[in-house]
């Protein structure tokens, strides 16, 4: 380029390592990058992916600005590194020419359009379009590609596993305007439903990208109970994600959080439990709610809903169910009365910022990519009395904030946390508090605590507190055989939750306690009748610990368990190993 230039190579310093080789061009003079060209350690631990190779090249522009003028991306994928196996090449390609800096009119043109507010659909073009318009002709293997994809579309092993990859990862199969699934709740089963099957019937985005309508019906061949629900949706803009919606179900549950709160309980929370109490309840939750995305990053979302809880007690369920009774005094009689049913109206509202969030815009519903800093969100939720005999008020305040950040050579990291407060003149039931959220099963569960049981530990001053700590290859790598042939990789965990449960929600709940006195017989054949719950946290913060392997057959994790504190609780498992799917590049 007519100047003096150095070339400098690069190599990984540790073979195994997630990086990459090659070499880069920097000027004498300036000391900018001129060009670089490199591509993926071949011993790198990264599934799917045979190679990586990336070009760019800049140049001096007008002697003032250093510009991209060219970026070439290759990446080879396939199932496994033999080089014979089958596989796909992705190619981009990016150039720059033409450029206008500093023109007055042009910085005018971008002030008064927001690039948002783009709609990408119409800057689709014909193919006569590129071929005038391209900066580089296309070689002739590339322009053979386009009649390949076609041919490949019409075989129909393709058409078969293309379809198969859409089912497992959507769960929903289309049948032209409609799609039916999801196909991970055809077939069920738990304690006080038994055998349950369901089907779901919904538009399918063939019909359109604006309006959605869903809905489905199951049936419990224990409790002989219908469940049904149902959604609508329509999107007023899919890239400023703003959409109206409602929804309805009356269904049987794992936790009694809202619609809108973050579930805590897995797909397989009925399956593969442990031999303990299934704390389920009838919840019947109506709702309409309105999101609107102001900036890239930035949103709200309103919804008002009116929820009935319904919790099933021990007549119904092995080992003692889910036994809540609330006390609460009636001004009319003078007495206490005893409620084990209740109904809440709730207005809640969620803000949410991701600063500079990577993510794909679905017709009705966003995927992120996440961030490199961090997400907040804040939650309010406003609890009303007398409306649809609602019973209680009460304010509610959730601060979460999650981040995640690599620690190059030894993996990244991903932590969370989250703290809350919920306000009240008098007492509220347990199931309106927060319910630290446990997991039974012996499914690895990562929005919750796994050691812990469900509806163990109640508060209404709440912190929670996740790290997790992914050393890709970095440990496992050192051993030869795991390197070469397994490529596993090691993941440690911490986490930790604590709270404040007010004297006032204890004694109207107290009857929802367990005695901590008596010990549940080895033999479980005489259920309990008293409730679920140790209460509060008086030993402290409850903690985990935990070791794992991950990227077992590039699918599975496995991971062991410690609870550390409140071991002497009823049902407490001091260890225990859980199991995932799990996928990561």
């Amino acid at each position: 380029k007519g100047q003096w230039s150095y070339k400098l190579k690069f190599k990984p310093k540790d073979k195994s390592g997630n990086t990459f080789y090659g070499d880069f061009w920097v000027s004498m003079e300036s000391h900018a990058l001129l060009l670089v060209n490199m591509r993926m350690n071949p011993e790198a631990n990264v599934n799917l992916v045979n190679r990586i190779i990336i070009y760019q090249e800049y140049d001096h522009y007008q002697e003032k600005y250093w510009i991209p003028v060219k970026q070439k991306t290759i990446i080879d994928f396939a199932m496994t590194k033999k080089d014979k196996g089958l596989g796909i090449i992705g190619r981009k390609t990016v150039s720059y020419k033409n450029f206008n800096i500093d023109n007055t009119e042009t910085k005018e043109t971008f002030s008064e359009k927001d690039p948002e507010d783009v709609r990408y659909e119409e800057l689709a073009k014909a193919d006569t379009f590129w071929s005038e318009n391209r900066h580089e002709k296309l070689s002739k293997n590339e322009q053979g590609v386009y009649g390949m994809v076609d041919s490949i579309q019409n075989i129909p092993l393709f058409k078969t596993i293309a379809e198969i990859v859409t089912i497992v990862v959507n769960g929903y199969k289309d049948i032209g305007p409609i799609k039916i699934g999801p196909y991970s709740k055809l077939f069920t089963f738990n304690d006080v439903e038994g055998i349950r099957l369901s089907l779901g019937i919904g538009t399918s985005n063939k019909l359109s990208k604006k309006f959605q309508i869903y809905g489905y019906a199951g049936y419990g061949f224990k409790d002989k109970r219908w469940k049904y629900g149902g959604n609508m949706q329509y999107v007023f803009n899919r890239y400023r994600r703003s959409a109206i919606g409602a929804s309805y179900f009356n269904d049987a549950t794992f936790e009694n959080r809202n619609s809108e709160e973050r579930k805590t309980q897995s797909l397989f929370a009925g399956w593969l439990r442990r031999a303990i109490p299934q704390k389920m309840m009838y919840v019947q939750e109506g709702k309409v709610w309105f999101q609107h995305t102001w900036k890239k990053g930035f949103s709200n979302r309103l919804a008002v809903m009116h929820r009935r809880l319904n919790p099933v007690g021990h007549d119904k369920t092995r080992f003692g169910g889910l036994n809540l009774k609330f006390l609460q005094d009636n001004p009319e009689t003078g007495m206490v009365d005893t409620i084990t049913q209740i109904r809440s109206t709730e207005m809640v509202l969620k803000t949410r910022f991701a600063y500079k969030e990577r993510k794909i815009s679905g017709p009705f519903k966003d995927f992120s990519l996440g961030s490199k800093y961090p997400i907040v969100s804040l939650d309010y939720t406003l609890g009303v009395k007398g409306i649809l005999q609602s019973q209680f008020d009460f304010h509610k305040v959730r601060l979460g904030i999650k981040h995640w950040f690599f620690t190059s050579p030894v993996g990244w990291i991903e932590y969370e946390i989250e703290v809350g407060k919920i306000f009240s003149a008098g007492p509220l039931p347990y199931l309106l508090l927060e319910v630290h959220p446990g997991n039974e099963a012996y499914f690895y569960n990562k929005t919750s605590l796994n050691s812990m049981n469900s509806f163990e530990f109640v508060s209404d001053f709440f912190v929670h507190a996740r790290i997790e700590h992914h050393w890709d290859g970095f440990i496992l790598n050192r051993i030869k055989f795991i390197r070469n042939h397994l490529k596993w990789r090691l993941v440690t965990a911490a986490r930790g939750s604590w709270g404040i449960l007010s004297n006032k929600h204890k004694n109207a709940n107290i009857l929802n306690h367990y005695d901590r006195r008596i010990k549940r017989s080895k033999d479980r054949k005489a259920p309990f009748t008293e409730g679920p719950f140790y209460g509060g946290f008086d030993k402290g913060p409850f903690t985990e610990v935990s070791i794992g392997i991950e990227n077992i057959f590039q699918f599975i994790r496995v991971d062991a368990l410690w609870r550390i504190n409140y071991i002497d609780n009823r049902d407490a498992q001091r260890f225990s190993v859980r199991v995932t799917l799990n996928f990561s590049f």
